[in-house]
C-alpha cells in the first residue's frame, strides 16, 4: 500500500485502453 488506499479498480495502462475499446464497442453496437 504505496499510496496508502488500495483500489481494487485501478488498472494497468493495457488493462484500461482494453476496457475503454470494449464500452466502446458495446456503446457503438447498442
Amino acid at each position: 500500500m504505496r499510496s496508502g488506499k488500495t483500489n481494487p479498480y485501478v488498472l494497468s495502462g493495457k488493462e484500461a485502453v482494453y476496457i475503454g475499446r470494449l464500452f466502446a464497442a458495446i456503446e457503438i453496437n447498442d
